[in-house]
C-alpha cells in the first residue's frame, strides 16, 4: 500500500478531517506530483486563515454599543473605542501576511498546475481576499461610526446599517457569513491541493 510522504501529505489530509473536506470522489484527470514548495506552502498557509479570520473577528464581550456612552464621559468612550481599535488591528495585521504569503505561492505554483485547478483556486482566493478587504472597510467605518456618536452625542441615525458593520466585524457564531465564505474558500484550496500530493511506495 502507498504511504503519502510526510512532509506534505498527511498533514494535509489531517487538516482537511479537521475542516470537513467532503472527499471528492469525481472522476479528475491525475494531477501531477509536485515536491512540498509552493504548492504545498499555500496549503500551510491557507489552511491557517480561518483562524487567523476568527482572531480579527472576536466575539463582542464587555465593549461599548454601538450607541456609544452617555455624552458626560464621551472623552473616556472614545479613548476606549481607539483603544479596542488598536487592539483589533494586532491580529488584522498576520491576516494580510498570511493572505499575501498565499498569493505569492499560488503565483509561484500556476505553472505546475493543471488549468481547470489553477481557476479553482484562483477563486478561493479571490474569496479570501475579498472578505479581508471586506473586514477592513466594515471595521474601518464601524469604528469611525461609534467615535462620531461618542463625539458629538448623536444617537445612531441608522441602526440597520451598524447592525450589518458589526455582523462583519463581530463574529456571532461558528456558522456566520464570514465564517461560513472563508471555511468554504479553505476547504476548496485543500481538495484541490491534495490531489498533488506525492505518494511513495
Amino acid at each position: 500500500m502507498a504511504k503519502l510522504n510526510p512532509a506534505h501529505g498527511n498533514w494535509l489530509y489531517s487538516m482537511m478531517y479537521t475542516l470537513g473536506v467532503p472527499k471528492d470522489h469525481t472522476p479528475t484527470p491525475p494531477a501531477p506530483p509536485v515536491d512540498g514548495g509552493s504548492v504545498g506552502r499555500l496549503s500551510r498557509e491557507a489552511c491557517a486563515l480561518p483562524e487567523l479570520f476568527a482572531l480579527a473577528r472576536p466575539a463582542r464581550e464587555g465593549g461599548f454599543t454601538s450607541n456609544g456612552r452617555g455624552a458626560g464621559d464621551g472623552e473616556l468612550a472614545a479613548e476606549a473605542i481607539e483603544q479596542e481599535r488598536r487592539h483589533y488591528a494586532e491580529y488584522i495585521a498576520p491576516l494580510a501576511q498570511k493572505l499575501r504569503s498565499c498569493r505569492e505561492a499560488l503565483t509561484e505554483a500556476v505553472p505546475r498546475l493543471l488549468p481547470q485547478h489553477r481557476s479553482r483556486l484562483e477563486d478561493a482566493l479571490r474569496t479570501l481576499e475579498t472578505e479581508y478587504v471586506r473586514l477592513c472597510d466594515a471595521e474601518r467605518f464601524y469604528f469611525d461610526r461609534r467615535l462620531r456618536q461618542v463625539r458629538t452625542g448623536q444617537v445612531d441615525d441608522d441602526p440597520e446599517f451598524t447592525i450589518v458593520l458589526e455582523r462583519v466585524v463581530y463574529s456571532t457564531d461558528r456558522g456566520d457569513d464570514v465564517a461560513a465564505s472563508v471555511g468554504q474558500a479553505v476547504q476548496t484550496i485543500a481538495a484541490v491541493l491534495v490531489a498533488y500530493v506525492r505518494e511513495q511506495e
